[in-house]
């Protein structure tokens, strides 16, 4: 069994309104709570089957680890100058805030108890990578509510294509089609009986010969 030991932790908040341990930049979630202890075990323990675990009391605040170690890589931590929230604008003119990175969109606003507005925002990846990776910013503070994302590589907005606007067709009528190819047929006609009356006259002033 595992000894009793006193190392800084962190509490931090998640998604769901809980609370997970933050304990060497891996992340645990609350498994069970007793009277005097607390049972938190690897956020990762059905996605990676991690089996690591931590028993804390609740008055003194040790822990103690279990017997298996993790099968991943810990959390990346950022330093405290990126924590600063950084917006920009979307090609649909949208806000959006960056962070590590990688853009995150506007999903809903909610009023803290101390009338502070919050808003959540979530990965841009969302829909199209079933990404869940979310943070809240109040003010400028960006604060990590789920720091795992499903894509590896930092993915933006793809480019949108503008589309070519094609001329309108226009149709026109039988009638008018055979109108408008009678009439230059008549035309036609009517030059090459000028032209032949034209090549008679010429005839009738040719003089003939003398013998």
């Amino acid at each position: 069994m595992g000894v009793w030991m006193s190392r800084p932790f962190e509490v931090v908040p998640n998604q769901k309104g809980g609370k997970n341990l933050l304990f060497f930049n891996y992340v645990y979630r609350k498994e069970a709570s007793f009277k005097t202890s607390i049972n938190w075990v690897c956020n990762q323990n059905v996605v990676s089957r991690c089996q690591a675990r931590i028993v804390q009391k609740t008055v003194s605040g040790e822990l103690k680890l279990g017997k298996h170690g993790h099968n991943h890589d810990p959390v990346k931590i950022p330093p405290d100058s990126e924590c600063i929230a950084v917006f920009t604008m979307t090609m649909r003119g949208k806000e959006q805030l960056l962070y590590l990175g990688q853009p995150f969109v506007f999903e809903k606003l909610v009023v803290t108890p101390t009338a502070e507005p919050k808003k959540i925002w979530r990965c841009n990846q969302w829909w199209n990578q079933k990404c869940r990776a979310r943070v809240y910013t109040i003010g400028n503070v960006i604060t990590p509510l789920n720091r795992y994302h499903t894509h590896s590589d930092i993915v933006k907005r793809k480019r949108r294509v503008t589309k070519k606007k094609v001329a309108p067709v226009s149709f026109i009528s039988a009638e008018d089609a055979i109108g408008s190819s009678g009439d230059s047929a008549g035309k036609v006609m009517d030059e090459e009986v000028a032209e032949y009356v034209v090549n008679i006259e010429d005839q009738k002033k040719i003089e003939l010969p003398d013998y």
